[in-house]
């Protein structure tokens, strides 16, 4: 009898393994077909934003002449230098004029640069995200 109440034990062990085993294979065969579904969506955009930037770079428009002015590596530079030379150093002398505490002073310039810093990355990252939403939109796939 105790053999018996021990044996149905490990089949309903048994049957609970199988069953476990046959969830964790249907996950895995879902996973793996996510997985490709996933990798197709990634070489097909790779493909596109190759192809989209062939294009580019066959009209011209990654030229450096064909870059305003104001957006040109070099005036960027030269702007960021301004920054320093003339408002930091400007924003700086009304803190020190305000409060002699020159250390608080530079933090609180600090956390403004830092600021614009990030803001700046956000509107760039919002400029990424809409040329890519731009590549990736149906429109872009049946025209491009």
């Amino acid at each position: 009898d105790g053999l018996k109440a021990e044996r149905d034990s490990l089949k309903r062990e048994s049957d609970s393994l199988k069953a476990e085993r046959d969830y964790l294979k249907a996950v895995k065969d879902s996973l793996q077909q996510q997985y490709s579904n996933a990798r197709g969506v990634a070489e097909d955009f790779r493909h596109r934003l190759s192809k989209e930037f062939d294009i580019r770079l066959a009209s011209d428009e990654t030229d450096i002449e064909s870059i305003s002015m104001k957006h040109r590596p070099a005036k960027i530079a030269e702007n960021f230098a301004e920054i320093e030379s003339k408002e930091w150093l400007g924003a700086k002398e009304v803190l020190d004029g305000v409060t002699h505490v020159e250390k608080a002073n530079i933090k609180i310039l600090l956390d403004m640069f830092k600021f614009a810093c990030k803001r700046a990355q956000k509107i760039f990252n919002g400029f990424l995200s809409s040329e890519t939403l731009r590549l990736h939109s149906p429109i872009a796939a049946v025209t491009g």
